[in-house]
């Protein structure tokens, strides 16, 4: 007995000028696609990589599971295989790491003191940023009592009625000012007492020079 091989194609068109004549082209299956005869004209249909069936029917070609056939899957084992439509997934099983594939990056137990190292370094961190939550918050409440001090103390030390009195006064907005305490030590140069001038009942009196 010889044996025989059948090498055949649709028509003696191109899978191209096939596709334009919905009528009489033969490769609509979802999952189907067209290829051009090696050995002559015309074309085939095929399944898509990871389907099978009859091409020529509609929806003739249904996915395979390559995760059952060890020879389609190059996942380590069945296992580590996860079947999707038309192709599949290698993974490692919790506690491991790599991707799963034999010839790339098989799984391998995780060190233990690789994890206890994560977990130090997560540690440090939450607390860095605890730090430093604290310490901006602790600034911002510090700020805000050092502004209310210092209007307690002006007010204690008769700072709206010199107000006052400056405002009754005519042209006071020109010729009278309220300095702070951090403008008048820059002023009088620390306190210098080279730029003394007298002194009173009501303080001593610095020469200066206003800009």
């Amino acid at each position: 007995m010889v044996p025989m091989v059948f090498d055949w194609a649709n028509g003696d068109e191109t899978c191209e000028i096939a596709k334009q004549n919905t009528a009489d082209y033969v490769c609509t299956g979802s999952n189907t696609k067209c290829s051009n005869s090696t050995n002559g004209s015309g074309y085939r249909c095929e399944c898509k990589e990871g389907f099978e069936g009859n091409p020529y029917l509609p929806g003739g070609c249904q996915d395979f599971n390559e995760c059952h056939d060890d020879r389609k899957s190059n996942c380590l084992s069945k296992k580590n295989c996860s079947n999707i439509d038309g192709s599949y997934e290698c993974f490692c099983p919790p506690g491991q790491y790599g991707n799963g594939m034999k010839e790339d990056e098989p799984c391998e137990q995780k060190k233990k003191k690789d994890i206890l190292k994560w977990i130090i370094v997560g540690v440090r961190t939450g607390f860095v940023a605890l730090f430093v939550c604290v310490s901006w918050i602790y600034l911002v409440v510090k700020q805000r009592n050092l502004i209310k001090l210092k209007e307690k103390f002006f007010r204690q030390n008769g700072g709206i009625l010199l107000q006052q009195q400056l405002s009754r006064q005519e042209g006071s907005a020109e010729n009278a000012r309220i300095f702070a305490a951090d403008e008048l030590k820059k002023a009088t140069q620390n306190y210098d007492e080279s730029l003394i001038i007298g002194t009173g009942g009501y303080g001593t009196v610095y020469r200066i020079s206003s800009r």
